[in-house]
């Protein structure tokens, strides 16, 4: 989309007599401006004089044997100080020289300024030009003592000051129906292209109808700011960092979202409202939750990942009502048990991540969960893969670290296996013969463990990588065969 450009002059008039020197302001066209609009700055330089002037043309390709400088400051809620690239000191080209009649006026510098918040702006613009300046620059463009003695000398300054709106008053016109499916097709293109991708609140507001994914960090909005979002109809994707509010805005829970990230920026709960769960479009959600977990999401019964890691929560609830589950990643949330989660409910659950939950020491829960093909377990107090191991016929990955002693032979049923990790368990001595099994398996990894040696006809399996280091593992036969297979990818 083409922003429309708004031209401020500043009209530096000049004079050889200090006291003749005059700044005047000129803003060609009228106010208001709002956020997300392009405007271009222009300086001009007027000989107001009745002689001849001679001086350079800032905006040459050999630019800077001048000084300038630049400074944007705007009064905003974050109190930040914007800068458009200061001053400088540089070459001089004789291609830049110009004559200034009495009464004429030159562009000599311009800048595009992107207003990206609202509040009140005040721009400082000074320039000093003299032969001196010249001087210092002449090994690269030598010029006669009199050319550069033609140069005039002065320095102008000068400020303005303009006031940026919230562009509110904008309405959304047409709605685009897209489903699940051509959501998922259109947002793989989008990570290429970004069309309808925003990550300004001020830019998506004033094109509401073009907005189908939103990024935004929330520093410093208010809840009756990010409830303006609910003007996004068409919005599908929205992620908001840095979550100041202690609740979701009831206005955006009409949105028919897919996605939603909701990342706080302190340590303490978001409340849901009720009508969180009247809307069943969300299929994809990362929340970062504190204390209890909300009863809300549990309602949302169209829900295929759930990812709720880093979170601190008392416990997981019973979450069978989430039927069309395919992704739960509890990592990092301070579990202290799986009990009672009703995961063997859900006949759609293939990913489960519970890893960093340190607390953790059974994993029979989840083991008549059949569907599933991921498993990560990393970073628990786990120290046995018990028999029932083999109830998970589909798994295709496994990683488990920290505390594991004893792996059943039941894990060589496991032929859909084709990632396993078992590094870090540094009190596992060894692997069950049964692991030779495993016709699929691809990566194995087996660093800081305890194992000495390994499985006979260990060399049968098809992998193309593994890892032993930090080991003390015997150089056996099938040590040495694995190690003239796999080449560089034979890490020990």
């Amino acid at each position: 989309m083409i922003m429309q450009k708004y031209f401020l002059i500043i009209i530096l008039i000049y004079s050889r007599l200090l006291a003749a020197q005059e700044l005047s302001i000129t803003i060609k066209e009228t106010e208001p401006y709002y956020v997300a609009e392009t405007i271009t700055i222009e300086i001009y330089l007027m000989n107001t004089t009745d002689t001849l002037l001679t001086v350079f043309d800032s905006r040459g390709p050999s630019w800077e044997s001048f000084n300038e400088g630049w400074d944007l400051s705007v009064n905003l809620r974050y109190e930040e100080l914007l800068s458009l690239n200061t001053a400088f000191e540089g070459r001089f080209s004789d291609t830049m020289i110009r004559t200034l009649n009495p009464g004429d006026t030159i562009l000599i510098r311009y800048k595009e300024l992107n207003l990206k918040d609202y509040g009140d702006y005040r721009v400082t613009y000074w320039q000093e030009q003299k032969p001196d300046l010249i001087k210092k620059q002449l090994a690269d463009f030598p010029l006669p003592d009199s050319v550069i003695q033609k140069i005039a000398s002065f320095y102008l300054t000068d400020h303005f000051e303009f006031k940026v709106h919230k562009p509110y008053d904008t309405t959304i016109t047409e709605l685009v129906e897209m489903t699940w499916e051509a959501w998922k097709d259109y947002r793989h293109v989008q990570v290429y292209t970004r069309d309808h991708f925003y990550d300004n609140i001020y830019a998506a507001l004033k094109n509401p109808q073009e907005v189908y994914a939103l990024d935004l960090y929330c520093n410093g909005l208010t809840l009756d700011e990010i409830k303006r979002l609910s003007r996004l109809k068409n919005l599908k994707l929205l992620r908001l960092y840095n979550y100041e509010p202690d609740t979701f805005p009831e206005e955006l829970t009409r949105l028919n979202l897919y996605e939603l990230t909701l990342l706080p920026k302190e340590d303490k709960p978001i409340a849901f409202p009720w009508g969180f769960s009247a809307n069943q479009t969300l299929r994809e959600m990362r929340v970062k939750l504190f204390g209890t977990f909300p009863s809300t999401i549990l309602e949302q019964h169209n829900l295929i990942q759930l990812d709720m890691s880093d979170s601190s929560i008392e416990g997981l609830p019973n979450l069978s009502s989430l039927k069309n589950l395919e992704l739960l990643n509890a990592s990092d949330c301070g579990l202290k048990s799986l009990e009672n989660m009703g995961l063997e409910e859900l006949p759609r659950l293939i990913d489960l991540n519970f890893s960093g939950n340190r607390e953790i020491n059974d994993i029979t829960p989840i083991l008549n969960c059949t569907c599933l093909e991921f498993l990560v377990l990393n970073r628990n107090r786990i120290t046995t893969l018990p028999d029932e191991i083999k109830n998970l016929s589909k798994l295709k990955k496994l990683s488990i670290s920290n505390s594991l002693t004893f792996i059943s032979d039941s894990i060589g049923t496991l032929q859909e296996l084709r990632l396993l990790s078992l590094g870090g368990n540094t009190r596992l001595t060894e692997l069950p013969q049964t692991i030779i099994n495993l016709k699929n398996l691809l990566s194995l990894n087996l660093n800081r463990t305890a194992i000495e040696i390994l499985p006979e006809g260990f060399s049968v399996l098809p992998l193309e990588e593994l890892s032993i280091q930090q080991t003390s593992c015997k150089v056996t036969k099938d040590y040495k065969e694995l190690r003239k297979r796999l080449k560089e990818n034979f890490k020990e």
